[in-house]
């Protein structure tokens, strides 16, 4: 049994801390590493350098961090049967002569290249790398150019060699639960029949399709070197359901795990663990040179010893405080001295050297408080302000009303007496307000006729000059005091306001009207006499027929009667005879006494009943 010996690399540089510019050169130094280990320098975590045991930089800055990462030419084995076998995923980045191989991430490069390449599962190096390994095309098994995939001593493994494998375990059926790891840390459930009995710890690492990934932690796919045909090659993949080992071909720009079979082991052979090995990083600290450097001055500038009034380059040279020589190049700028700024009477003006302008100070003096009517000028030969201007008369308004007044100056209403001031725009006005102060808040009655009394009730009345019903003057009316007016509705009135004039001058109008009522009411009938009736609308003209009157289209007397709503079967209160024509209509007059009441209405004939009004009707 060949001993497993940890792989592992150290780093020394010819200095650590340094002068810029300063070439470095960094040694590695392996234990463990093969027979052709393979180095990858890096710098602050990214690659850099070539497959050698050195690594040589002088354009290095301050906290730049080299390592190493060495792959030795031996990895760890598993024996079966008479075969020995890697028992992890092959994870190599170079090909046996340290070529790089390349990565390809894109999913549209991946599907048409047919030059070696692999990538990780996802293009996720942090989560499956470790675990999985990487996943190669078959153009990277099948290298014949960069020495091969596979280490020294190493080959992936032929199709024949999967057949021995195979055998070794029993046949295919059972072959694929000997070859997975056990449990589901990685396989999905069931695992079926993984005992890793073979030591083969195969793991689920998924494929790369031409561009997509799938089946990570349900299929675990590994490369043969053997060709099918142009487009395919011979693979086997174990499934997380079956303890098969399942036999296929794919297609060559399929991504699938890779395994490495042992070329020959002997008594002298070594497994080598713990590959690839990173070394200790060496942090470099630079002894940075001054440099140059730039000033920018006004007027003058002094730099060691030297005073300088116009802009220049200079130069000095001397050893920093880190040991290093040093050229300092000066970028002087220099500013000359601005032109004095013009000044008003009241500034005065100092050289700023930080901004090289003149920092002017001082302000005009405060502007006097000026009246609306005023404006201030600034007299540069005083330095002080001049006033002028004068103020203008004020605008008059000298009125009496009512009850309330709108000034026109500024839209407010007053409803006292008094003199009031305004202004606006710098324009005085004044208002000389007299206020009657009239109201009309009644009138009782309401309504009425020609040569009755209204009291009308309000304020203001002392002094009233005239009432008016609708515009018709009463000619009768007496001031019972301050707050009342007794007025006789005169003839002509019609119904509306009641005004009442005060001094002659202000006028009150009521808020609500006054009805003038007629003095007597005519009543309109249509009557039908059942006897008389001829239809269409007319009767006989009996009166007329039997030669009582001359009027050929009278037919009969009626007489109405007016009854009291409350009591019927009181005297009447108007009786009235009249003629009724054959077109059914007559007409009554009635007294303006009955005015506002309700009475039925019985018509009497001396061919027919005496007939009541269904209801009592309202007389206006």
């Amino acid at each position: 049994i060949a001993p497993n010996l940890p792989a592992s690399v150290i780093i020394t540089s010819t200095g650590n801390t340094i002068c810029a510019g300063t070439s470095v050169t960094f040694t590695a130094t392996p234990t463990n590493g093969g027979a052709y280990p393979i180095y990858q320098w890096k710098l602050n975590g990214n690659n850099v350098g070539t497959n050698s045991t050195t690594y040589t930089n002088s354009s290095l800055v301050n906290a730049d961090v080299v390592s190493v990462a060495m792959t030795s030419n031996d990895v760890s084995t598993v024996a079966i049967g008479s075969q020995f076998w890697t028992n992890k995923n092959l994870d190599v980045a170079n090909y046996r002569n340290g070529d790089s191989i390349p990565k390809i991430t894109v999913a549209a490069t991946w599907a048409s290249i047919t030059y070696g390449a692999y990538c990780y599962y996802n293009n996720d190096s942090a989560t499956y790398a470790s675990i999985y390994g990487k996943l190669y095309n078959w153009y990277a098994v099948h290298d014949t150019i960069h020495g091969g995939l596979a280490p020294t001593g190493w080959h992936v493994p032929t199709d024949a060699d999967w057949t021995t494998l195979t055998t070794t375990l029993g046949g295919l059926s059972v072959a694929g639960g000997k070859m997975k790891e056990a449990g589901t840390t990685h396989w999905q459930y069931p695992n079926m029949g993984a005992d890793n009995s073979s030591g083969f710890t195969g793991l689920p690492g998924g494929y790369r399709d031409n561009g997509p990934f799938a089946n990570i932690g349900t299929y675990g796919y590994w490369w043969s070197s053997t060709e099918v045909d142009a487009t395919n090659a011979r693979n086997r993949d174990l499934f997380s359901g079956s303890s098969d080992l399942n036999i296929a071909a794919n297609n060559k720009t399929f991504g699938f795990s890779v395994r490495c079979m042992k070329d020959v082991l002997n008594a002298t052979s070594a497994c080598y663990v713990n590959s690839p090995a990173t070394s200790n990083s060496i942090t470099v600290t630079i002894n940075a040179n001054t440099g140059d450097t730039t000033a920018t001055a006004c007027v003058s500038f002094v730099w060691y010893g030297t005073t300088y009034t116009s802009s220049a380059t200079p130069t000095h040279t001397f050893t920093n405080v880190n040991g290093c020589d040093s050229v300092v190049i000066l970028n002087l700028t220099i500013t000359p001295q601005p032109s004095m700024p013009t000044l008003a009477c009241y500034e005065t003006a100092t050289l700023n050297t930080t901004t090289c302008s003149w920092d002017v100070t001082g302000t005009i003096p405060t502007t006097p408080s000026l009246a609306c009517y005023q404006t201030a000028s600034f007299n540069t030969t005083t330095c002080s302000w001049d006033v002028t201007g004068s103020q203008a008369a004020a605008i008059v308004t000298t009125t009496s009303v009512c009850s309330s007044y709108t000034w026109s100056a500024n839209g407010q209403p007053y409803t006292q007496s008094g003199t009031y001031n305004y202004n606006s725009n710098c324009q005085d006005y004044t208002l000389n307000l007299t206020v009657a102060n009239v109201s009309i808040s009644s009138l009782t009655p309401s309504s009425s006729i020609v040569g009755s009394t209204v009291v009308i009730s309000g304020s203001g009345f002392t002094a009233a000059t005239g009432v008016s019903f609708n515009g018709t003057s009463a000619t009768s009316f007496t001031v019972n005091s301050n707050s009342q007016i007794t007025a006789t509705v005169p003839t002509g009135a019609t119904t509306g306001t009641i005004s009442v004039t005060v001094n002659g001058v202000c006028t009150i109008v009521s808020s609500t009207p006054f009805t003038v009522n007629a003095s007597t009411i005519t009543l309109n009938l249509n009557v039908f006499v059942e006897g008389f009736y001829l239809g269409n609308g007319l009767m006989q003209s009996v009166v007329f027929d039997q030669n009582i009157v001359t009027d050929s289209t009278a037919c009969d007397y009626i007489t109405v009667e007016l009854r009291e709503s409350l009591n019927p079967s009181n005297p009447v209160v108007s009786s009235t005879t009249t003629i009724l024509h054959i077109d059914g209509t007559a007409q009554i007059t009635l007294p303006s006494t009955i005015n506002g009441g309700d009475y039925y209405i019985v018509i009497k004939n001396r061919n027919s009943t005496e007939t009541w009004s269904k209801v009592p009707v309202t007389f206006t």
